[in-house]
């Protein structure tokens, strides 16, 4: 016989509707954190609801599968994640697979979410798109879910699992080593400096390292007033722009993390009454459907994001299929777009 409500009450010493509004995320009387915390406590400790779970993907096939992603805001209608997420869904239909649940990291704070998660959803496999996963987290994943793919994970302590991945640092340090090749030296940076933090070591950001690695290369100077950090957001990047453009000394050229901020960097130039590529030049890094529509059209990196997408869902249901026995890591292509954004620096 399983675990029940009442064996967890009692071992709690509280009521089995208290129990149930915990486990069920009930706020309509809430909880103490306190009581909340020893009900949680006590639900990991006697297993509830696993056994069930085990028991039912023995002799069940559901045919179905899962997504964890990031925290980016509303990321179904964002320029990158979305196409990324239409190829994901067109994919897991047309292989019969349906969407068991979508839940962001900010979702999985909530206990009730994350238990319900690791303890009573029925999936085939799971698919993570998130660039930084706690090892914690993922250990208890992989006690519930034997097939899990991960797109985009920066976290060196996790291991052995199949994944998707882009070289973002050598794709960044290509479209770099292209400003310096027209001629630009003093060049800025707009994205995030990093991301996590591995113990006591700080992680950066991929595409900030590949910018450093090419500045320091050719012993160009990486100067602090030059990059500042915009949390992925276009707002941000264009006020960020304009600390840029009110420096007594301008860079002659700027690379910008992300097309999706680039926008707003594009815009504060336009703003400041400077012209692109006359007066400064700008590159970026995804190749949004927008890029080419920019004013000038952007200099970016190509990601296949539609493409990345099918290939997760197509590399989960191998995994599901036994096709695949040893940890598989794809490295998905990007490819340098060059437009009318970048240009040589004005004599």
């Amino acid at each position: 016989m399983g675990v029940t409500l009442k064996d967890i009450a009692e071992k709690a010493g509280v009521s089995i509707s208290t129990v149930s509004r915990v486990i069920n995320n009930d706020q309509s009387r809430p909880v103490s954190e306190h009581t909340s915390e020893i009900v949680w406590n006590y639900v990991d400790e006697l297993g509830y609801n696993k056994h069930k779970k085990n028991n039912q993907q023995q002799t069940t096939n559901t045919k179905s599968i899962g997504f964890i992603l990031n925290d980016t805001p509303k990321i179904y209608n964002h320029p990158f994640f979305s196409v990324m997420l239409q190829g994901l869904e067109d994919e897991a239909r047309k292989q019969g697979y349906s969407i068991a649940f979508s839940y962001t990291q900010a979702d999985l704070e909530v206990p009730a979410i994350e238990h319900k998660l690791v303890s009573q959803e029925e999936a085939d496999g799971v698919i993570i798109i998130a660039e930084y996963i706690e090892e914690k987290f993922f250990n208890e994943l992989k006690d519930s879910f034997k097939n899990i793919v991960i797109f985009d994970n920066r976290n060196p302590d996790i291991h052995d699992y199949d994944a998707i991945n882009v070289r973002r640092r050598e794709a960044a340090a290509e479209i770099v080593e292209y400003l310096v090749e027209l001629g630009h030296q003093e060049i800025a940076f707009i994205g995030a400096a990093l991301i996590g933090s591995n113990h006591d070591t700080v992680v950066h950001e991929d595409r900030y390292l590949g910018f450093a690695d090419v500045m320091q290369r050719h012993g160009l100077p990486i100067r602090e007033k030059y990059v500042k950090k915009a949390d992925w957001e276009m707002d941000l990047a264009y006020e960020k722009m304009k600390e840029i453009l009110k420096l007594d000394e301008l860079p002659t050229a700027i690379f910008v993390a992300s097309d999706y901020m680039s926008i707003g960097a594009i815009r504060a130039i336009h703003e400041a009454g400077l012209e692109i590529p006359d007066d400064i030049s700008i590159v970026s890094y995804d190749n949004i459907k927008m890029a080419p529509f920019t004013n000038p059209p952007l200099t970016t990196v190509h990601v296949p994001k539609e493409e990345i997408g099918r290939q997760l869902v197509k590399t989960l249901i191998d995994r599901i299929n036994g096709e695949i026995h040893m940890p598989l890591q794809i490295i998905a292509p990007t490819e340098l777009k060059i437009r009318e954004s970048a240009a040589p620096p004005r004599k």
